[in-house]
């Protein structure tokens, strides 16, 4: 049994070394072949002994999935050391957290029963079981996922608490493939889409958005100066803002409140064509030498 609470340990520590790159595939049928330790409460007069089995699941979505497990524990008399065996069986679901993670940890809760095989002269003992506990699934490909197992088994008729832990290794079998529907046809399923009404032929971001490429807050489709540079106010156009109308976008203006119909220069301020001090538009002289 110490050579089992081992190799339990050693593979619960995998599966936070490991590099994964795999999740919970919804609508999938699996494997989980397992072996572990058994601990039986008073009330059967058995010892540890070692189980294994197996578990058939299929996940109804990421999050959940049901199990059928069956396992077989090699165990004895406490007393005489006798050999006995005991075969278990259950129905469980299962709750998972973090699907979408390679290092998934879950809940389960199920209900079944066991059979304990008693030496030549002792009747067999068939009780309903209760169970419930956790585990870790731990995803090593899209196919493969090592797994670790508690459960408390309360067996009703002896009013036993028994504990059982497992560990093992568990293999998709196959998964029925979910057509995601993509109304806008962006490219970015419904389910995942944050702008769902993208008109036809919009390039999108993972959200399922119109691009803005320059930050300006207007889309690159209705963005007619697409290379804006960052911070700079723009028009419903996204092109950058002349308050004045003067020719000189507000970025670049050194005269912002250029009265209307004024001629200005490169900086947006008003003309001084000779130079003499006074702006064109008020210069009644104005070639002045």
């Amino acid at each position: 049994m110490k050579k089992i609470n081992s190799l339990f340990i050693v593979c619960l520590l995998l599966a936070f070394v490991s590099p994964g790159n795999a999740e919970v595939k919804e609508k999938a049928i699996y494997l989980s072949p397992f072996v572990g330790g058994y601990h039986f409460d008073g009330g059967f007069n058995l010892d540890d002994g070692l189980v294994f089995g197996a578990r058939l699941g299929y996940t109804t979505s990421k999050s959940t999935a049901v199990e059928a497990v069956v396992e077989y524990t090699d165990t004895a008399l406490y007393e005489t050391g006798i050999a006995a065996s005991a075969i278990g069986y259950r129905l469980e679901g299962l709750y998972h957290f973090m699907a979408e993670k390679d290092l998934v940890p879950f809940l389960a809760i199920g209900l079944g029963g066991v059979v304990v095989d008693y030496p030549s002269g002792v009747e067999d003992d068939t009780q309903l079981v209760l169970g419930y506990g956790g585990g870790l699934k731990y995803f090593l490909s899209d196919d493969v996922s090592l797994r670790g197992d508690v459960r408390h088994l309360f067996a009703a008729y002896e009013k036993d608490n028994n504990l059982e832990y497992t560990f093992g290794l568990s293999f998709l079998l196959g998964e029925k493939k979910v057509v995601e529907i993509d109304s806008d046809k962006d490219g970015v399923s419904d389910k995942k889409d944050n702008c769902p009404n993208t008109p036809p032929g919009v390039i999108v971001d993972a959200d399922g958005c119109p691009l803005d490429s320059d930050g300006d807050g207007v889309t690159d489709d209705k963005d007619k100066c697409p290379d804006t540079p960052r911070g700079v106010k723009v028009d419903a156009d996204g092109c950058p803002l002349d308050s004045d109308g003067d020719g000189v976008t507000d970025d670049k203006d050194k005269c912002p409140n250029t009265p209307r119909g004024v001629k200005v220069d490169a900086d947006g301020c008003p003309l001084d064509s000779d130079g003499d001090g006074v702006t064109d538009d008020k210069d009644k002289c104005p070639n002045t030498p």
